[in-house]
């Protein structure tokens, strides 16, 4: 498995938990992972390149991207960069499931969500949205709101 990590928040300890409670060698699971830290939205072409190489090499099965949204959040604010940013997530999701097919891997993006604001003060039965349901939701098979 490979983790993209763009919010710092891969936990190898949480990692070893799991691998406990469902009766698999700790030691096994962290020795199969391989976790790769993105810190701004420059190093994403890089790291799918490096991802590639490692997915024949390697046979990874799984890539896990937290988030999609985590670099594009702080480095794109306000309503004047929208169209820019969602461009450049769109030109990425497009690469991204272009890796998944041409290798024929699972790949895993989670994404934050927001709540209406309005939800808070009214009854209304519209759900929450991802924050970046324009750019990222059509290009996606299968979705889990949690």
């Amino acid at each position: 498995m490979l983790y993209l990590d763009t919010e710092n928040n891969f936990a190898p300890d949480r990692l070893q938990q799991i691998a406990e409670r469902f009766g698999q060698d700790p030691a096994f699971v962290l020795d199969n992972v391989r976790c790769a830290p993105i810190w701004n939205e420059d190093m994403f072409p890089e790291t799918l390149r490096l991802a590639k190489q490692m997915i024949s090499e390697e046979q990874v099965r799984l890539v896990i991207i937290d988030s999609i949204m985590g670099v594009f959040r702080f480095e794109y604010a306000g309503r004047g960069e929208l169209s820019e940013r969602q461009q450049k997530l769109g030109q990425l999701v497009y690469s991204i499931k272009k890796m998944a097919a041409e290798y024929n891997i699972a790949v895993l993006m989670t994404n934050q969500m927001t709540a209406d604001p309005v939800r808070l003060y009214i009854y209304t039965t519209r759900p929450p949205r991802a924050l970046t349901s324009s750019a990222v939701t059509p290009s996606n098979s299968i979705h889990f709101h949690l």
